[in-house]
C-alpha cells in the first residue's frame, strides 16, 4: 500500500520489521538510501522518507528530487571535474573548442566542453602586413549534449548569424617571426559572434612540429563580457546553474591556414 499510511499514522518503526546490515537499517516497504542512511524511499510511490527518531516524515517532492539525483550521480560513478584534468585536443587537431563550469542539482561543479573541427583558416595582406583570419560553423559545435547544442545556437543566433569569426590585429612580418621563435604571446584581434564584435587578447603558444607549427589560444573570460546571461538548465535553474566564465580555446596547424 501507499507509503502515506506511514507517514500519516506515524507508525512506530520498532513495530516494523527491521533488519540489519552493515550500514543501514532495512524496513518493510522502504528501500534504503545508498549514501543517507536516515533516508529511505517508498516502493510503492517512489518518494523519499526521513527517518526521525521513532517515526517517518515524507520529504517535499522538490528534495525528494534532489535526493533521487544525488543517488545518480554517485552510483554511475559522477564526480566533479577541473578544467585541467579534461583532455580537449589531440596532438593533430585543427579545432576550436569553449570550456564553461556548471553547477548541477546545486551539487556537483562539471566541466561542459563544446568542440568544432570545421575549422576554415585563411590570411589576408595588406601592404607588407597580414593578419589571420578564423571561422567556424556555430551549428558544428558538438557537446555531447544536442539540447544543450540547440540552446548555444539560440544564444548565438545561429540562424542570423552562421559562423563564429575571429581576425587578429595587423602584423608585420617581423613581429610574426618573433612569435614563432619565442613560441608564445599575447595576439590582439575582433571575435564576431551573434551580430556582435568585441576586442579580445588570445594567450598564443607555438610549437615547431617539423614542417609546421602546432598553435594553441586560449582566452579566459565571461559571459558578462559578452553582453550575455549564463544559460540554465531546467525551472529557475535547478537542474544546471552555468557559472559566469567562459574559456575559448584554439588548436590549430599552420599548414592548414591558407596563405600561412
Amino acid at each position: 500500500k501507499c507509503c502515506g499510511l506511514f507517514r500519516t499514522n506515524h507508525i512506530v518503526a520498532d513495530k516494523m520489521r527491521i533488519s540489519r546490515n552493515k550500514r543501514h537499517e532495512k524496513f518493510e516497504g522502504l528501500d534504503s538510501h545508498p549514501i543517507r542512511k536516515n533516508i529511505f524511499k517508498c516502493e510503492a510511490d517512489g518518494l523519499m522518507n526521513e527517518k526521525v527518531t521513532n517515526h517517518f516524515e515524507m520529504i517535499s517532492q522538490k528534495m525528494s528530487i534532489i535526493f533521487f539525483v544525488v543517488v545518480v550521480l554517485f552510483s554511475s560513478g559522477f564526480s566533479s571535474l577541473k578544467a585541467e584534468d579534461e583532455k580537449i585536443f589531440s596532438s593533430g587537431d585543427h579545432c576550436l573548442a569553449y570550456r564553461t563550469p556548471k553547477k548541477m542539482f546545486f551539487f556537483t561543479d562539471v566541466i561542459v566542453i563544446g568542440k568544432s573541427c570545421h575549422v576554415n583558416a585563411w590570411t589576408a595582406t595588406k601592404g607588407t602586413k597580414k593578419r589571420f583570419i578564423v571561422t567556424v560553423p556555430v551549428e558544428s559545435l558538438d557537446s555531447d549534449n544536442s539540447r544543450r547544442d540547440g540552446v548555444v545556437m539560440e544564444i548565438l543566433k545561429a540562424e542570423d548569424h552562421p559562423y563564429l569569426r575571429f581576425e587578429t590585429d595587423w602584423f608585420a612580418d617581423s613581429v610574426i617571426r618573433n612569435l614563432l621563435q619565442t613560441g608564445n604571446g599575447n595576439v590582439k584581434g575582433i571575435l564576431s559572434f551573434a551580430g556582435r564584435s568585441y576586442p579580445v587578447s588570445f594567450q598564443m603558444n607555438f610549437f615547431n612540429e617539423g614542417g609546421h607549427y602546432g598553435i594553441e589560444g586560449h582566452l579566459v573570460t565571461n559571459y558578462t563580457a559578452f553582453e550575455m546571461e549564463p544559460p540554465v538548465g531546467g525551472p529557475g535553474g535547478f537542474m544546471a546553474i552555468v557559472k559566469d566564465k567562459l574559456e575559448l580555446l584554439a588548436h590549430l596547424q599552420s599548414d592548414q591556414i591558407t596563405g600561412f
